[in-house]
Formats: C-alpha cells, structure tokens, sequence
C-alpha cells in the first residue's frame, strides 16, 4: 500500500474541554495501536492517536515510509491531522503505524484532527464518538501497575567497559563515547498507566508512550529533531547536575563552568552541524544557542540548539538518515563512536537512544531521543 499521492482533506472538530492528557490516556488505555506525547510536543499541545491504518516494523529501511505521506487539499500547516508514528529503534526493530486522525489538548480545548480519504468517512465519525464519550466519562479506576526491584550487569563489569573507552579516547581513536548499561525489573499492571502516572509527576518536555509489544514508555527531556517546512533545529542535551535536594542552590552555575561538560556538548554540537550540513542550504547551518543551562525533572541540563534550512530535493527518510543515531547517545566521531559500543555494551540497546516522534504531512516532523526510557514486555 502506498499513500503517495492519494488524496485527503484534512477536517478539524471541536471537542470542548476535558481531562489532562494523562487521565485521557489512563481512560482508552486499552485502545490498540494507543500513542501519547506529552509535554512540549507539536507547538506545546499534547496529541494522543489510535487505531492506526497501516503499521510497519523492521529495521532502518523503514525511514523510506515517512516519505510515502498522502496529499492533503487546502492543508493548514497549524494541524497536525495525522502521519506516521513511532519509534526508530537505536540496533533493534522499529515500529512505524500511519494513523489519520489525533486528537490534541490546545489551548485548553481537546480537538480531533483528521486526513480524510475516500471510504473511511464512516470511521472517522466512529472515532469522534469514542474520543467524545471517553472525554466525557468518569474515568473508573486507573489502570494500576508495580515494578519491583531493579537489577543489573555487575558494577565491576560496566566499571571494565569505562576503562576501556578511556583507553580508546587515549589511544586518539574517540574525543568521547556513551556507554551505557541495562537495568531489569518485574513489571505487572498497565504501562500506560505507568506512563501517566510518570508524565503527572515530572512533565518530561518530550514525554512518549507506544502501546504494543513491547510498550515503550519514554520520560525524555531532549528534542532530537523538529521540522517545519524547510527549517530544522535539534537540541542536544551534554552535561547534567542535581536541580534538588541540599547543596545544589549554585549547580546551575557550576554546571556552565564545568570544563568537562562545556568541552563534551561543544563536540556534539559539531557532530550536530556535520549531520544536519549533509542535508542542509550551505551557509545554513548554525549553532542558533550555546551551552544553555535549562531546567528539567530534578537536573540542570547544559542545552544547544543548532539550526539549518533543508535543501529542496531532501525529504524526511534523508533527514533521519543523515542524522540518526543522535550524537548526543553515541560519542564523537559518530561512526567510530558507533562501532565502540557494539564492543562495549554487552547486550543491544533497543528503543533506547533511538527516537519517538511523527511525521505529519502538514504540520512537519518531531522526534525526541528515547533517553529515560523503558521498554516493558514479558513481565
């Protein structure tokens, strides 16, 4: 099936007030195909979405799909309407599922968007009235959950991987390189209402949730890319201190003297400026802001933002291509970076420091990176 060059009208309704996006996802957590991004997504809204029409999963050949968007007649470029949504995942399966309709929280007003096409009229008008009735009723009982104690690789073992990249970054092969580890725990319950629950508590800027097998529940504060019309910025996060707690009041200054913290974010954001200038204007691509210190849940994070304007003939699968994995999970130089951790970590990353996000036909692109992330399946 392809959707290029099918045509669609997008419509928008008016659904009135209601719950916060986190209660609305706790009420149709059962929906299939359920996806919820909360926080500072698509012009600050939240935009949650179901019962997609056609889904995908595979690996990165899947970025050619976010090319394949319909035609939508007399589009406003302020809906989001739908498009494809889902996860790019860092070294396993991706998922990707075209819905054409969301609903989203703007200006305090719940609104579903649609791409309207031949033949599915009827079933747009279905899920208007089941958005409405779950707007409308009481809720119930929210979906519980319990996580149990977490676990992991040995300290001693992840504390050998370190020492090894120290040596690569002695040896002249890396300027830096992420390791990471992976932390298990018995899951029962809903992971929606994990998610809710969650978002509630510490409002993550680019906060995500993907039912399926396996639900992903992403609690991230980093925006990977955004794309509106020809113009894309991406803001890598690199360097962190405690925002809470006794003896952090001067952790925001300290964080913008940190030599070590000021030196790795000024890397990533020339890994940045490299990615984004294979795809970019020439002379368009710039480090719009510089080592900005920005609050999030419980931290203090040293922010950038690096602008660029696409060149007329690339298209979102060029985009992501030309810039995934972000260089703020990886290391820098990227390639060797990448090839450093597939010795380094002892088991695939999945989802995690992949990207979560859509691209829409109408409004543009926005992915987050997949950092603060759990994967539940199996229990």
């Amino acid at each position: 099936m392809t959707l290029r060059g099918v045509p669609f009208r997008a419509e928008c309704v008016d659904l009135g007030p209601g719950p916060s996006a986190a209660e609305l996802l706790r009420r149709v957590s059962g929906w299939p195909g359920l996806i919820g991004l909360i926080g500072a997504w698509a012009d600050r809204t939240a935009v949650l979405t179901s019962h997609p029409v056609l889904e995908l999963s595979g690996g990165v050949d899947l970025l050619d799909a976010l090319d394949d968007q319909p035609d939508v007649v007399d589009g406003d470029p302020q809906l989001l309407g739908g498009g494809w949504f889902g996860r790019l995942a860092f070294d396993g399966p991706s998922a990707l599922a075209f819905h054409d309709h969301v609903v989203r929280l703007v200006a305090g007003r719940w609104r579903f968007e649609s791409l309207v096409s031949d033949g599915r009229e009827a079933a747009l008008e279905e899920r208007v009235a089941a958005w409405r009735a779950a707007l409308s009723s009481t809720g119930g009982d929210p979906p519980s959950w319990s996580v149990e104690m977490f676990t992991g690789a040995p300290a001693a073992e992840h504390l050998a991987a370190v020492e090894r990249a120290v040596e690569l970054i002695r040896a002249g092969e890396l300027y830096q390189v992420n390791v990471c580890t992976r932390v298990d725990a018995a899951f029962t319950g809903s992971a929606a209402g994990l998610f809710a629950t969650a978002a509630e508590d510490l409002q993550p800027h680019y906060g995500a949730y993907l039912g399926g097998d396996p639900a992903v529940v992403s609690l991230s504060p980093e925006l990977f890319l955004r794309r509106r019309e020809r113009d894309v910025i991406s803001a890598p996060i690199k360097g962190t201190l405690p925002r809470d707690g006794a003896g952090t009041a001067g952790n925001a200054a300290a964080l913008r003297r940190s030599a070590k913290d000021v030196a790795e974010n000024v890397m990533i954001v020339d890994l940045v400026r490299n990615d984004l200038g294979r795809v970019a204007e020439v002379g368009t691509v710039r480090a719009a802001a510089l080592l900005d210190v920005r609050p999030h849940p419980g931290v203090w994070h040293l922010v950038s933002t690096v602008e660029a304007r696409l060149r007329p003939d690339v298209g979102d699968a060029d985009l992501l291509r030309a810039a995934f994995p972000p260089g703020s999970v990886t290391g820098a130089p990227k390639l060797r970076a990448l090839a450093a951790i597939a010795g380094l970590e002892p088991v695939p990353r999945g989802t995690y420091t992949g990207a979560i996000g859509f691209v829409s036909p109408l409004w543009g692109a926005e992915f987050n990176v997949a950092i603060r992330t759990f994967e539940v399946a199996d229990g």
